[in-house]
Parts: structure tokens; C-alpha cells; sequence
């Protein structure tokens, strides 16, 4: 990635902040010492990696099979059933 940047950067103004990154969305990460803040950026990113998960193994796993071809069952980590815990408002 650094590689990446600094020849993205190569006759770039600050200004124009041409950069390449990487976001890990795979999980929850564990600290020493967990902020509030800390939990809403790991809660964001547990949605964005659902989405990316329905999107691209369940739902490409559907049309496969409704066009007849055949592929094997690919499993993945599903979380939902942590964010469904924090997302409800508790009993």
C-alpha cells in the first residue's frame, strides 16, 4: 500500500490527497481499553461487511442458481447476531 501511495503521490499537490487504503471490515477488534467511539466505528463496520456478504456471497450464490450453474457452498463469518444485539434497544 505504501508502495502504491507514493507513486500515487508522484507530482501530486498535499492538496490534491490522491490515496490508496485498505479497510478492514472482518471483525470486531479488541483493545486494551474499548471507547464507546470504539464500538460505534467496529458496529459501522460489522454493517458494512453484512452488506458486503448479502451482496456478494448470498445473493451471486442465488443467481448462480437460478441460471442453472452450479457451484460449491461457500460458508463465511456471519455476525449478524452480534449486531442485532447492539442495534436493539434490550428488553
Amino acid at each position: 500500500i505504501a508502495g502504491i501511495n507514493l507513486k500515487l503521490s508522484k507530482g501530486a499537490t498535499a492538496a490534491q490527497g490522491q490515496f490508496f487504503g485498505v479497510l478492514d471490515i472482518a471483525g470486531f477488534e479488541s483493545f486494551e481499553h474499548n471507547s464507546l467511539e470504539q464500538l460505534f466505528i467496529n458496529l459501522s463496520n460489522e454493517h458494512l461487511q453484512l452488506h458486503f456478504n448479502n451482496h456478494v456471497f448470498t445473493m451471486e450464490l442465488e443467481d448462480y442458481k437460478a441460471d442453472g450453474i452450479e457451484v460449491a457452498n461457500i460458508t463465511f463469518p456471519d455476525n449478524s447476531d452480534v449486531v442485532e444485539l447492539l442495534d436493539s434497544k434490550g428488553a
